[in-house]
């Protein structure tokens, strides 16, 4: 069975960031050990990491003889991410970073929910936020879109949210609104 060299690596990168993010702090040892991954394996993904700013080295842990190993730390600030839940008579926009901290919270209320003019409304306060708190927009890892109906995840395609009273809406048409992708 043939495994592609990229996807393993995206795959092992995955599974380090999870572990961080789960354990907070961490060596480069640990992760090694936790996730069965080869130490040069863990060395080079974290170096990847810690010069793309995702990553930290944050002091030495206890020697249990040797050199003290380094701890790892996320970088809460490297990326962020835009929340939007969407409900007939307004939304929520948070903006968030790695830990999931909200940073900034908007609430929007409307009379009429109008897809097209919510849309323009979400992507202007998404982009006054990001401005607010200085973000570029290639920190931004996406915006993430909580609509109460079914919608094909892979293609942005809303069949049907009753609740809102729309269907058969191509979000992929509001991309370009938007600072970063949206999901």
């Amino acid at each position: 069975m043939h495994i592609d060299h990229e996807l393993m690596k995206q795959s092992n990168r995955s599974r380090i960031l999870n572990i961080i993010y789960q354990k907070k702090v961490i060596t480069r040892q640990e992760i090694s050990r936790i996730l069965h991954i080869s130490l040069p394996t863990v060395v080079s993904n974290v170096a990847d990491m810690v010069e793309e700013g995702i990553l930290e080295e944050a002091g030495m842990a206890i020697s249990t003889g040797g050199r003290k190993p380094v701890i790892i730390k996320f970088v809460p600030s490297a990326r962020y991410a835009i929340g939007i839940e969407l409900k007939t008579t307004g939304c929520n926009i948070i903006l968030t970073d790695l830990t999931s901290q909200i940073l900034e919270k908007r609430n929007l209320k409307w009379d009429t929910f109008v897809i097209k003019d919510v849309m323009k409304e979400t992507a202007q306060i998404t982009k006054e936020i990001l401005t607010k708190n200085n973000i570029p927009r290639d920190k931004v890892l996406g915006i993430g879109f909580a609509i109460p109906g079914i919608i094909d995840e892979e293609t942005l395609y809303l069949e049907n949210a009753p609740n809102l009273g729309i269907k058969g809406i191509d979000f992929n048409q509001y991309q370009p609104l938007f600072p970063a992708p949206i999901y």
